[in-house]
């Protein structure tokens, strides 16, 4: 069904000034759709007929255009110029009244779905002087009445803008707006150069000597051992022992080494990030680099609690995470402090043996500020932040690392026999032997030496030149 439109039109006929020159007429209309919106800057495909007597009259005239709108819908034609079988010129404009009829196809092609109808209220004169029969003008006829005013046209494109006025006075400087909310905390600076060591205090007073104790009772004689010169031997038939009454063999040391306990110390760290709000319960796995006993760790950490200091809890579990074994469970106050690591000594110090990990979870009852901080980029490669695997809380560790006592204990000649006192190599073990794994290979190595591994969890062997693992 075909949408008919009111279209404004406006006509003008002009006429060669050369006989034989084609006629044609200038047509203006302004097209909309059915919504009613103007068809802008749109190629369009256009019928127009020139009906004769009414607006449903013999079409005496029918040609076929495409034109394009401009910005206000607004199309131009110049009517006697399109495609058509019939003869514009043939017209004759002395029998009207004649109207013009238009059909669109907004797509631009030939299937017309818009329709306007309007009468031409004035014959062009160029072209009705052809036909009107004489070129003497005839006495000039009283004057008709005023028509009907005419509806109100189409607004009209808009003017060029004018020139710039003059600059007006500066307006007075208006109220300081609100100050803006508080930017993130940055982050937190390198930790400092340890300061110098102070100098050593005085030496004390020395204390009083103490009184002679009582001469204790006299040993038995005693003619087992014979020196002569720097060599000392025993003749008696029965075994020598070394720090044991009861010796198995002809000469038997038993050494019960006792280990010595260094001073504590930072084994690991991540010390850069910034703040985050976290939650009541967060964690953060590491990877110990010496053996030792965890005596402290140390948090970037607020409370949890605006303004206020709040009781919780350290755990430390073996592994990564918290489904290892938990290995002590401190009982901690958390202080309201921001950019300060608090320090947490560890009364349980859980034993930490080198490369393997370990996990901190550190846990508040209720949180209403941002109270944790920590480093989203995970530049530490020994561990993990709880909440995500590519993050860090910051964190140090500090171990007492363990040394065993040196004991040395030599055959020159002979063999030695562990669980067995008839051994028939220069080491007989008869029970099974265990080696320590440790994460570095030993220094001097040479051909012979070996180790277990921790890291590859294999028996490695030296072949004078490098490490190679037995399997």
């Amino acid at each position: 069904m075909k949408n008919f439109y009111t279209v404004l039109l406006f006509l003008f006929a002009t006429i060669s000034t050369f006989a034989q020159a084609p006629e044609k007429m200038s047509y203006q209309a302004v097209l909309r759709d059915a919504t009613n919106t103007l068809l802008t800057n749109q190629e369009v495909g256009m019928q127009i007929s020139i009906l004769q007597t009414s607006n449903t009259g013999t079409a005496v005239y029918i040609e076929t255009q495409t034109a394009t709108t401009n910005i206000n819908g607004l199309v131009s034609l110049a009517i006697g110029t399109g495609t058509s079988s019939d003869n514009f010129s043939a017209i004759d404009w002395s029998v009207g009244p004649y109207f013009i009829k238009t059909e669109t196809d907004p797509s631009g092609g030939s299937s017309y779905s818009i329709t306007g109808v309007s009468q031409i209220m004035s014959v062009p004169f160029a072209m009705y002087a052809k036909t009107s029969g004489s070129s003497i003008p005839g006495p000039q006829g009283e004057a008709g009445t005023t028509g009907a005013e005419g509806e109100q046209g189409l607004t009209g494109d808009i003017g060029p803008s004018g020139a710039t006025g003059i600059q007006g006075a500066t307006g007075a400087e208006g109220a300081t707006g609100a100050t803006g909310a508080e930017g993130a905390t940055g982050a937190t600076g390198a930790e400092g150069a340890t300061g110098a060591e102070g100098e050593q205090g005085a030496t004390g007073a020395e204390g009083e000597q103490g009184a002679t104790g009582d001469i204790g009772p006299e040993g038995p004689s005693d003619n087992d051992w014979t020196v002569i010169g720097s060599d000392m031997y025993s003749a008696n038939s029965g075994n020598v022992g070394i720090r044991t009454a009861s010796p198995q063999g002809a000469f038997e040391v038993y050494s019960q080494a006792q280990p010595v306990t260094n001073p504590a110390a930072i084994d690991q760290s991540q010390t850069i990030g910034g703040w985050s709000a976290g939650s009541k319960s967060n964690w953060q796995s590491f990877t110990a680099g010496v053996s030792g006993q965890l005596t402290q760790v140390d948090l970037l950490v607020s409370s949890g609690s605006s303004n206020n200091s709040q009781n919780g809890t350290i755990k430390i579990y073996q592994g990564s995470g918290i489904g290892g074994t938990l290995l002590t469970t401190e009982n901690v106050v958390f202080q309201y402090v921001f950019n300060t690591y608090q320090q947490f000594s560890l009364s349980g110090m859980p034993t930490l043996t080198a490369g393997l990990q370990y996990t901190i979870r550190f846990e508040i009852p209720t949180i209403n500020v941002g109270w944790v901080s920590l480093n989203i980029n995970n530049p530490y490669s020994g561990g993990r932040a709880g909440a995500n695997q590519s993050w860090d809380y910051l964190f140090k560790t500090y171990v007492a690392s363990i040394n065993p006592e040196e004991s040395t204990f030599v055959v020159v000649d002979g063999n030695v026999g562990v669980g067995n006192i008839t051994p028939v190599r220069s080491l007989h073990v008869n029970n099974v032997l265990r080696l320590e794994p440790r994460t570095t290979a030993p220094s001097a190595a040479a051909a012979g030496d070996m180790y277990f591994s921790a890291v590859t969890n294999k028996l490695m062997v030296h072949d004078g030149s490098t490490w190679n693992a037995c399997w």
